[in-house]
Formats: structure tokens, sequence, C-alpha cells
């Protein structure tokens, strides 16, 4: 295809045309991992949000190793307590909102939440693993998602990085 010498107007069509194709290109595809990942995050995230925080903890922790850490300690009544408090002190939970959501090589993936109260914003942090296959083969699909990083904080500026 050749363009007529001097036509600005077909050079900026051709060159709109592209920049859409490549940006229709480079848009993530579903990635149904993350997306059964995020139906568990948001789950405990509207048990929260309704006071269930106990039970809440339980269903996100069933197959986590942080659940036998947290046995052996006092750290699952104080965070249940602490996630407690949350709506007492900030209001109700007026809207759950994914901000982000990230697999970090084959085998980890991110998710954070922006938790919006009457009053303040909370920000909820989810990290799933699953342990590699041996020999650098692809892990098997049906290797299981288990939670190893669950905390909630204040750091909305850090939403903006």
């Amino acid at each position: 295809m050749s363009l007529p010498a001097g036509n600005p107007a077909a050079l900026c069509a051709i060159l709109v045309a592209l920049t859409c194709g490549a940006t229709a290109f480079c848009q993530e595809m579903p990635d149904p991992v993350v997306d059964g990942l995020h139906a568990r995050a948001l789950k405990f995230l509207e048990k929260v949000s309704q006071g269930q925080v106990e039970t809440a903890y339980q269903d996100l922790l069933r197959d986590s190793p942080l659940m036998r850490q947290f046995e052996q300690s006092e750290t699952l009544k104080e965070l249940v307590e602490k996630t407690g408090g949350l709506l007492a002190r900030y209001g109700e939970c007026r809207k759950i909102e994914r901000v982000a959501a990230k697999r970090v090589g084959e085998n980890l993936v991110v998710l954070r939440y922006l938790f919006q109260c009457e009053s303040f914003p909370l920000v909820w942090h989810f990290v799933f693993y699953r342990t590699p296959a041996r020999d650098n083969l692809p892990a098997p699909v049906d290797l299981p998602w288990r939670l190893v990083v669950v905390r909630f904080d204040m750091e909305l500026e850090k939403l903006a990085e």
C-alpha cells in the first residue's frame, strides 16, 4: 500500500488504526486462576463487611499454611478481633473494589482491594501461592493455591504508585 504524497489525513488514519489494534492486542486476557482467587478474596471481604469475621477467616484460611501458624498462637484471635473492630471504627462498608491483580511468575498471585467504609477506606492485601512442580516442569493445573499473606492497612497513597 502506498500513501499519497502530502496527504497527512491518510497518514493519521493509518497511525490511529495501528495504535487501536496494538492496544486491543496488548490487553490482558482473562485469567481463570486470578478470577477464582478473586472470588475467594471477595467472598472473605463480603463476610467481613457483614460482621461475620471469624467465619470469614476460617473459610479463607482453610487450606492455608497460615492456619497452622495461627492455631499455635493467639494470632488468629487477635486478627479476628482487630478486623472485627473495623466496622465500628470506620463505619459500614459501602463498596469493595479490586484495585490490583497480578500474577508474579507461574505460582504467585497478588490481589489488592479498596474496602470503602463510611468514614475511611482501607487496603486489603492477599497473596496466594502454589508449590511449583519439580525439575522445572510446568505446574499441573490442579495444584492447590494457598493463601500465604492476608493483611489490611491504611497506606492509600501507595495505591497510586
